[in-house]
């Protein structure tokens, strides 16, 4: 699924994300919110959004990411939710995002996808299938979205 959203940027079928958001633009992401930019088109190597994440975590070709309220310094029995790892401490948000993302190389440019979604919806909610998006219709993913790639899974 994620690989058709590359794929029609691709195309020209979707636009590709080409700048920063602007705050306002940050405040809008959501569930289904998704971003694809190319590096070198764009100027962006690291996507910014404004958000307080956890560290990742490797999930099949993706890095996850959880949203964290703040980082904070350790104390045992803490009540609420931590998300910790090598580096530091992470107080999950109640309710928060979850954030995935991968990278495909494409003639020699890296192009990355942001997805966000609700921590509390199953993956499945994520996108809506191709056969779902009406410019997906019938999009034929090139193999060079497959090949040479340094996927974990082939997809």
């Amino acid at each position: 699924m994620h690989h058709c959203r590359v794929e029609a940027c691709k195309q020209g079928i979707l636009p590709f994300t080409t700048r920063r958001l602007l705050d306002c633009e940050k405040s809008c992401i959501r569930h289904g919110s998704i971003f694809v930019f190319d590096e070198v088109a764009s100027g962006m190597h690291r996507w910014t959004d404004g958000r307080l994440w956890s560290p990742s975590r490797i999930s099949g070709n993706f890095l996850v990411y959880r949203e964290a309220e703040l980082k904070v310094p350790w104390r045992p029995h803490r009540p609420r939710q931590l998300f910790s790892r090598n580096k530091g401490l992470y107080l999950l948000k109640p309710r928060g995002m979850i954030k995935r993302t991968m990278s495909v190389k494409i003639n020699e440019h890296l192009c990355h996808l942001v997805a966000y979604q609700d921590a509390f919806q199953g993956t499945s909610a994520l996108l809506r299938a191709p056969r779902d998006v009406p410019q997906l219709h019938g999009l034929q993913v090139s193999t060079q979205l497959y090949e040479h790639q340094n996927f974990r899974r082939p997809p």
